[in-house]
């Protein structure tokens, strides 16, 4: 939800986004896109007409778990990249449980 001051104080302005986070390891990547195997119900879910839109976005992480995240009082680290698509008004698949999506690497999230 956006957050916008009126009148002295902060509150919601009403304009939102709804956000599917995933994460992995095992992406595909080529120079220009982001291939991810997102589950069909999800995608079904994210293609939708809805009134508050929605995005899948992937964080790629490294493949060693202890590189994903470092941690001070000065800063929180997350390791490699998150990249967003919409799919709304997408068509249909005809797979049953998984549907590969490709994410342009330029939309970094």
């Amino acid at each position: 939800s956006e957050v916008g001051e009126r009148e002295g104080r902060f509150g919601e302005s009403g304009v939102r986004l709804d956000v599917q986070l995933k994460s992995t390891t095992r992406a595909t990547e080529s120079d220009t896109h982001i291939g991810y195997d997102l589950d069909v119900a999800t995608y079904n879910a994210l293609r939708a007409t809805t009134y508050t839109p929605r995005v899948l976005t992937v964080l790629i992480l490294p493949a060693d778990d202890a590189e994903w995240v470092a941690q001070s009082e000065a800063r929180l680290e997350v390791r490699r990249a998150m990249y967003w698509a919409s799919f709304r008004g997408r068509p249909a698949v005809p797979n049953r449980r998984t549907v590969r999506v490709w994410i342009p690497r330029d939309q970094l999230f």
